[in-house]
């Protein structure tokens, strides 16, 4: 229930009573919740931050079901020797109307010692809430300088969803009916302050800790739809600020105590906070709340113009600036499940003013169908290519794997392409007779699979009359990738002489193809300078990355040092080869005789049932392996030289229908786990049977707004973004 929060205010008071007072006493602790209205930043009364606004506050209670945690700092107290102890605060479950105030304030561990009077008659008491999200409570940092560090997450994931709840809200008009995000109130940090004279101390006295509101809050508001009738549904709420060193998320620095200095040797007042430094390519100035509720595993939907949907953001919080210069320019992207999103900026000019460590209130426009858009030119183009997440479809011209054409994938998103083209009419020079050598001199085109009469250079003309249009209404960050394979034997063809090779006779011809035909024609627009670690995605904009599966060592060489393709180039390893069926391989640019310094880690299996490339369960360990993977080495390394591709696509061998019920499970897995997982890193490229929205039995929809909205929701690194020391 709204009314259920987790116990924490502006106007919080914990009660502190001494039985009896004397040195080495256990402090004994009790809690209540003041009846004081504060202020929002607009003025407006209100209890605390949280609840369901009513026309003289919001009201919050202690939760009842979870004892909320408070760590509790007192420099005097004679033991424990850290001096800063756990508490949980209790109310009683079976009166709801004294919630809040607690029936007990016990040790979180009753094994620890609790804060114990000391010697000193003057005792400071500093609280903070909540206990379990502080870093290193117990460090020198803390004793020595009363420094406390925290977190603010760039992924705010509600901790429940409360549907169609009417309201008396007297902003939204009557007859409105919510559906709240009940915000992480582990994100709603609260501090209090007291000192007391020990010397005073009775068995009745006590010390009342008034908790105040630590962090900036962004309360968000979004109308239903104005048509009666009509429905759309959410999958994200990203919100950035237009400025890339706005600290939003990330690490914060709490001083507790008086007379401290910062980290720059300036003077800081008690409850000052100030965002710690940024870290290597770590981005800040953003953050995402997702739609997706876990439970019944589905978006959320408005339908008309009562219905609306309202959600809380927590920034970091920042006392070094003056007031006058909280004024932000903030962006709020709202993305729908057809793919589409619906913009929203709050400019200086229109004096918005983010009044920090209080509650601001946001109504977004009313939310409405759009046709999906080039959703890549909403990110910033400083972003590392291989930060970002894109979907992609599986053998992309074969009907039994998609039922859109090329150009209409597009158009739903998808901008990772599998491609199988072989090699029609190669020619070779052969010199010598009894141990010839042959040289390749061209080939007439590359046919592609299930393509009828289609050439590998029409399929790029396809893509780039779509990169085009977005350049035509001001769209510059959309790219494409297309994935070349192998087709087998069969589609490679000879003229004359050649080697009896069909392997190096295709790699060969993509050799000459790329660098003759698709580099050199007009009407195409792929991307040929090099790509390495640090190109973002701006480099590339509005171009096209040719990718090239090779089968064996032995086509390297003829890819030699110097060769200069427009391409990438890494083999293909079977998925079994790496125990957690995530192989790695070296990634190449224009050539395969020198050494990398980029990696593709891949688990594609396309043929999945007992004795193929994959069983089912290790397809499924495969992609949730690959997914983890990712958050593994984002945390572990800042090179950014890894490109991951997730294979969710493929067919099931035994059976029929074998490419609709893997998507079924497939597409089901990736959206939960990257609904779930909660953790910054990209999924790479994604590719999937169906991707086409209009397939909702198979969750097609929302797989392709998962992956689209991952990009949104984590601080993607980018070039240039750090600012600071790391």
């Amino acid at each position: 229930m709204a009314l259920m929060l987790a116990g924490c205010s502006d106007d919080m008071t914990e009660k502190v009573v001494s039985t009896p007072v004397q040195m080495g006493d256990e402090i004994v602790f009790g809690s209540a919740i003041s009846k004081e209205n504060n202020k929002d930043a607009k003025g407006i009364d209100l209890k605390t931050i949280y609840g369901d606004r009513t026309k003289t506050g919001i009201p919050v209670y202690w939760d009842p079901d979870n004892a909320d945690d408070i760590a509790i700092f007192c420099p005097q107290a004679a033991a424990p020797s850290d001096h800063i102890v756990t508490y949980l605060v209790k109310p009683d479950p079976k009166k709801p109307e004294t919630w809040h105030t607690s029936i007990s304030v016990d040790k979180a561990d009753f094994e620890q010692v609790g804060l114990q009077w000391g010697k000193e008659d003057l005792h400071k008491f500093y609280a903070l809430y909540p206990a379990s999200r502080l870093k290193d409570a117990s460090s020198d940092e803390v004793k020595k300088h009363g420094k406390l560090t925290a977190t603010i997450p760039t992924n705010q994931k509600p901790s429940e969803w409360y549907y169609k709840k009417p309201t008396n809200n007297p902003l939204l008009g009557k007859g409105a009916v919510v559906t709240y995000g009940l915000p992480d109130m582990d994100n709603a940090y609260m501090w209090a302050y007291n000192c007391v004279s020990k010397d005073k101390m009775t068995e009745t006295s006590s010390v009342d800790l008034t908790f105040k509101n630590l962090v900036t809050v962004l309360d968000i508001t979004i109308p239903g739809p104005a048509n009666e009738n009509e429905s759309v549904t959410i999958t994200n709420i990203n919100v950035a600020s237009n400025k890339a060193d706005d600290k939003m998320t990330g690490d914060f620095y709490f001083f507790i105590k008086d007379g401290e200095v910062n980290d720059q040797g300036q003077p800081v007042a008690m409850g000052h906070c100030e965002p710690a430094p940024t870290k290597a390519d770590e981005v800040r100035n953003m953050l995402s709340i997702p739609c997706y509720d876990e439970q019944i595993k589905k978006y959320i939907t408005l339908t008309g113009p009562n219905e609306y949907l309202n959600v809380k953001a927590y920034i970091v919080p920042d006392n070094t600036k003056k007031t006058e210069d909280f004024y932000r320019e903030l962006k709020f992207t709202v993305s729908m499940l057809n793919g589409g999103a619906v913009t929203k900026t709050l400019t200086h000019e229109e004096q918005v003013h983010f009044i920090p460590q209080k509650v601001n209130r946001v109504m977004l426009p009313r939310i409405k169908k759009v046709d999906p858009e080039f959703w890549m030119s909403n990110l910033d183009p400083n972003i590392y290519l291989t930060e970002l997440s894109i979907p992609g479809s599986k053998m992309s011209y074969a009907s039994e794997y998609q039922s859109l054409n090329l150009e209409d994938q597009f158009k739903q998103g998808v901008r990772a392409f599998i491609v199988s083209a072989g090699a029609s009419n190669c020619r070779y020079n052969k010199v010598g007779f009894w141990n010839p050598e042959y040289t390749f001199q061209s080939c007439s085109g590359m046919p592609v699979e299930g393509a009828s009469g289609k050439d590998l250079k029409q399929t790029l003309i396809d893509i780039t009359s779509k990169l085009r249009e977005a350049q035509k209404v001001g769209k510059t960050n959309d790219l494409a990738i297309v994935v070349l394979t192998y087709p087998g034997a069969g589609a490679i063809s000879y003229n004359g002489s050649h080697p009896n090779d069909p392997e190096r006779v295709w790699i060969e011809a993509v050799k000459y193809y790329a660098q003759n035909v698709l580099a050199k024609d007009r009407n195409i627009d792929l991307y040929t300078n090099e790509i390495t670690p640090n190109t973002t995605m701006g480099d590339v904009g509005n171009k096209i990355i040719l990718k090239v599966n090779f089968n064996n060592e032995n086509q390297k060489n003829y890819i030699t040092q110097g060769s200069n393709v427009p391409a990438l180039f890494s083999i293909w390893k079977n998925p079994t080869s790496d125990k957690s069926y995530t192989p790695t391989s070296n990634l190449y640019w224009g050539d395969m005789g020198h050494t990398p310094n980029m990696f593709w880690m891949a688990a594609e299996a396309t043929h999945v049932g007992n004795g193929q490339e994959l069983t089912e369960a290790q397809k499924r360990a495969s992609i949730i392996n690959m997914l983890q993977n990712s958050v593994k080495l984002y945390k572990e390394s800042t090179k950014h030289d890894t490109w991951f591709m997730t294979d969710a696509g493929g067919k099931y061998t035994s059976g029929n229908d074998g490419t609709r019920r893997l998507a079924t499970d497939m597409n089901q897995l990736v959206v939960e786990q990257l609904q779930t997982r909660g953790e910054n890193a990209s999924t790479g490229i994604v590719f999937i049977n169906f991707a086409d929205r209009t397939q909702t039995e198979l969750k097609s929809d929302y797989i392709l707004s998962s992956v689209i909205d991952n990009n949104f929701k984590f601080n993607l690194r980018k070039k240039g973004s750090t600012n600071t020391q790391p």
